[in-house]
């Protein structure tokens, strides 16, 4: 991509390419991110993605953007990232 994080550049060309072989295009509304910085959560954001932040790199209150902010992945289920889509 041309530009970097926090440019939304880097999701929008894997959202185009997973669109390119779908016959069901998937929109940005309908894509989760999952990041642990806030240029990343910035990008997704620009990107009209969903937007979920791990705590590995950031305290909670520097990623507050994050629709959904989590310490551990293996505390998010696949229906609470549907429902941020809903």
């Amino acid at each position: 991509v041309e530009k970097g994080k926090p440019a939304p550049d880097g999701y929008l060309l894997a959202l185009r390419r997973l669109n390119e072989t779908e016959e069901n295009k998937i929109s940005p509304s309908e894509c989760v991110v999952i990041e642990d910085s806030r240029w990343g959560l910035e990008a997704a954001i620009k990107a009209g993605m969903h937007t979920v932040a791990v705590t590995n790199s950031y305290k909670p209150e520097e990623l507050k953007m994050a629709e959904k902010i989590v310490q551990r992945l293996d505390t998010v289920s696949i229906e609470s990232l549907k429902r941020l889509c809903e």
